[in-house]
């Protein structure tokens, strides 16, 4: 059998590529060769991994829409680039985004991020309260946001895009929203949604680049009124944890572009073993078939 590259989803380079580009246009990240950490973890489902949705999730090109992306965009800037939003935000203040007149606002802002009125006024005043902290006016006080990173793992090419990296204090931050930002919820949600993992393989990509940086934090934000924002600093054992997690699902990525063969569901077997709900057979729940 011919020798493959590692990674078939990732086509092979002259070599990985290692660097920092704080002037990287999200466009052009966005076009560049590399698994970012939330393909990675796209695979990730409880305790198992299953390779073919991290294929998936890398090879999905499908541009994200709607409020809810206008907001996180919106929101980023207005945090780490708030001198942006008079040149590079136009709101729509016209109702229903159809017709002509709309067709006149899209084509007369190309380029620009077009969200409605509404959108706007909420995103202002959710990030009130984060602004409003003097810790975060001192993180953020000098840096650059959306930094494009590449690194490399045993071969694989790696790419991430951190929201800010502080010069001011040396830090590697990231925005998240949540229903509930209280220690304990966003604790959870932090678990959950694998943000160790990920926070753990900025930090690996920013150490690569000579980058080692004391402080990894989380800005997080209520996305609901009341508008209400905590900050959070990642443990450094939590971030090695993180990592050495990262490595084992990217072994796997690789053991599985060796020989193109991509699990899902299954995890390799045509057949699965049906967990029974401890519920569904208690004597009360069983149908009398004799009456």
């Amino acid at each position: 059998m011919p020798e493959r590259n590692v990674m078939t989803i990732v086509p092979k380079l002259a070599g990985p590529i290692v660097k920092v580009d704080p002037s990287m246009s999200r466009e052009i990240y966005l076009s560049s060769k590399g698994l970012n950490a939330s393909s990675i973890t796209a695979g990730l489902e409880k305790r198992n991994f299953y390779p073919l949705h991290t294929k998936h999730a890398y090879e999905d090109t499908t541009d994200s829409v709607g409020d809810h992306f206008d907001f996180g965009t919106l929101g980023h800037m207005l945090c780490f680039e708030p001198g942006r939003v008079s040149t590079d935000v136009a709101i729509w203040d016209g109702g229903r985004r159809a017709g002509a007149q709309w067709s006149d606002f899209k084509d007369n802002n190309e380029g620009k991020l077009i969200v409605k009125k509404e959108t706007f006024a909420e995103a202002m005043a959710a990030l009130m309260p984060l602004i409003g902290l003097q810790e975060f006016r001192d993180h953020t006080a000098s840096g650059s946001a959306e930094v494009a990173v590449f690194g490399e793992y045993n071969g694989l090419q790696l790419r991430g895009q951190v929201d800010w990296l502080s010069t001011s204090i040396p830090s590697h931050w990231d925005l998240k929203t949540s229903r509930d930002i209280r220690p304990e919820p966003f604790g959870r949600q932090f678990f959950s949604l694998h943000y160790d993992l990920k926070m753990a393989f900025y930090r690996e990509l920013l150490r690569q680049n000579g980058l080692d940086l004391e402080e990894h934090c989380i800005a997080a934000i209520r996305n609901k009124a009341p508008w209400d924002a905590v900050l959070y600093k990642i443990p450094e054992e939590v971030l090695d944890r993180g990592w050495e997690q990262m490595k084992t699902l990217m072994d796997a990525i690789i053991e599985c572009a060796a020989v193109d063969m991509w699990p899902g569901a299954g995890l390799g077997s045509a057949w699965g073993d049906l967990v029974i709900p401890y519920y569904a057979m208690e004597e009360q729940d069983q149908v009398d078939w004799s009456a």
